[in-house]
């Protein structure tokens, strides 16, 4: 099932958003919680040898002079760091006496201010280690509430929560603190036997099957990977796995969890609005009206052009731009940040803007300044002159 969100309908031209980057059918995010060894010397290696991308949600206050430079050689091949909290504190408030029935490390936060303290505490270390800053949470064995929920949510972009069962996430959640995950490992019974290919390798089928069908998102949870150890599995059946969500990157996304939630929310926000429109080309802009800074993730547009333009270029952002082109669809990856964004058939000149008896006008157009006249020289003429 192939979803799309309409964006607008659009003078002539309608373009919609994809609902997840390059028209793929679902999403999919790998989270590794606790920042354990099977992580940075299993998974780490495992996925970046398929261009897969995890998040590993890490515990600052415990061991960071050795995790946090660990961790940052795991960051720098392209996985997403996200916040465990300080000591793996569950997010209920409540008072020292409460605390002291708890076996440790299970202990509350005893404020609201407490938590908030962690979080920027932990967001510090965290975002020193990665290049970007961090905006995903996971809940210490998924415990929450209410007020602990704003007060994450001051301080990050999404939240997941800790629990059994198949969970698929909608495209667009009704509530980004409490994502709901898919718990992978021995200690839920999903499975009869998480140490058995046959048993694990089945899940797993099952797991895409469902997710293609439904379109959304899920959040795959992990602790240690390789059995034994704690919510361990079969390691065979899970390099299967990951070799299957490589196969299918062209239809199911494999994204870090803040990256998703980034996507969801640029996507629900923007707006596509026309500039302008000549018989052989539309200028238009994506714009999200969200800070740049943060929300930085490219959205994938399609946009609907006459079957007599035959071949086309897309321009923007002071370039061309990678696009394919699917019957009358044009299909562009563009930052949602209002810039222009021209599409326009590839012979334009001769056909739009200026005829045989305008050539001075035609020299004049040659805004890059390289002999040619093509499309890159018309988006620069539409930068100077949309308003």
């Amino acid at each position: 099932m192939f979803t799309l969100i309409m964006a607008a309908a659009l003078a002539g031209f309608d373009s919609q958003f994809t609902t997840w980057p390059g028209g793929r059918l679902a999403a999919l995010s790998l989270v590794f919680d606790d920042g354990r060894n099977d992580h940075r010397d299993i998974a780490d290696p495992e996925l970046t040898a398929r261009g897969l991308v995890g998040t590993f949600a890490l515990i600052p206050g415990a061991s960071w002079a050795t995790k946090g430079p660990q961790f940052q050689i795991v960051a720098s091949h392209g996985h997403e760091l996200a916040n465990h909290t300080m000591l793996h504190q569950t997010c209920k408030i409540q008072t020292a006496e409460e605390d002291a029935a708890i076996p440790p490390p299970n202990t509350n936060f005893h404020s609201l201010e407490e938590l908030a303290a962690d979080c920027v505490t932990a967001l510090g270390l965290i975002d020193a280690i990665q290049a970007r800053q961090t905006v995903a949470f996971v809940y210490p064995g998924g415990s929450n509430e209410t007020q602990t929920r704003a007060v994450i949510a001051q301080h990050h972009l999404c939240a997941r929560l800790s629990t059994s069962g198949i969970h698929i996430n909608p495209p667009s959640p009704t509530d980004l603190m409490q994502l709901q995950p898919l718990y992978v490992g021995g200690a839920q019974p999903t499975v009869s036997d998480w140490c058995d290919f046959a048993d694990v390798d089945d899940f797993f089928d099952t797991v895409l099957t469902t997710l293609l069908t439904d379109g959304g998102w899920v959040i795959e949870e992990y602790h240690d990977i390789e059995c034994p150890g704690y919510a361990a599995l079969n390691m065979d059946a899970w390099l299967g796995h990951l070799d299957e969500l490589a196969a299918m990157s062209p239809v199911v996304w494999v994204g870090g969890m803040g990256d998703v939630a980034r996507y969801t929310l640029e996507r629900d926000a923007a707006m596509i609005t026309v500039l302008d429109e000549g018989a052989s080309f539309v200028t238009l802009s994506v714009d999200d009206g969200l800070p740049d800074g943060l929300y930085d993730l490219p959205l994938t547009v399609e946009t609907i052009v006459p079957s007599a333009w035959g071949s086309v270029s897309v321009a923007g952002g002071g370039g061309a731009l990678p696009h394919i082109r699917i019957g009358d669809v044009v299909r562009f990856d563009t930052p949602p940040d209002g810039q222009p964004i021209l599409i326009g058939v590839n012979e334009w000149c001769g056909e739009c803007m200026c005829g045989p008896e305008e050539p001075t006008l035609c020299a004049e157009q040659d805004e890059d300044s390289d002999g040619d006249l093509d499309l890159y020289d018309f988006h620069l003429l539409q930068l100077r002159t949309v308003p």
